[in-house]
């Protein structure tokens, strides 16, 4: 798969630069969560009062269970290697060969996580990258946006 970016059309002419064509997708995606945004139905007002308890629905409360380290294992083994490394440069191949010797650390990460109902901020950090759909490689709408997780991440999902 070839890493360099293609020109991109942008209302004529063609840009070319690695930076500028970044800046092209991020502003056409954030049009794409805009336009979203405008057509997804109204939130409620953030000043209105909550609903009084005889009125709401009964609230069933979930837990998240715990994970053990053969949960990791099976997870970190269904890894595909040939995926992209997150944000924190660990890629899926590092996990799966290392897998034994690393799934009772990451489930007691993962457990510490699921106990005190923190997720570690890097877990949460995304690189957003354009996925070609076909059509003209230099139109901006033939793309769309993904998110490289970390792997840590996906173990915890």
């Amino acid at each position: 798969m070839e890493n360099k970016p293609h020109p991109l059309i942008s209302l004529i002419p063609l840009v070319t630069g690695n930076e500028r064509i970044a800046e092209l997708f991020n502003q056409h995606f954030v049009k794409c969560g805009n336009l979203f945004d405008s057509i997804a139905p109204p939130k409620p007002p953030t000043n209105t009062p909550p609903p009084s308890p005889s009125s709401a629905a009964p609230c069933h409360s979930f837990c998240l269970q715990e994970v053990s380290e053969n949960d990791v294992l099976e997870v970190l083994s269904k890894l595909d290697p040939n995926k992209p490394a997150g944000l924190d440069g660990l890629d899926p191949f590092f996990f799966k060969v290392a897998a034994p010797i690393i799934a009772e650390a990451i489930s007691h990460l993962c457990n510490l996580s699921i106990q005190t109902a923190v997720l570690p901020s890097a877990w949460k950090a995304a690189s957003v990258q354009p996925l070609f759909k076909g059509g003209n490689h230099a139109d901006p709408n033939c793309y769309r946006p993904i998110s490289i997780l970390p792997c840590i991440a996906k173990v915890l999902e």
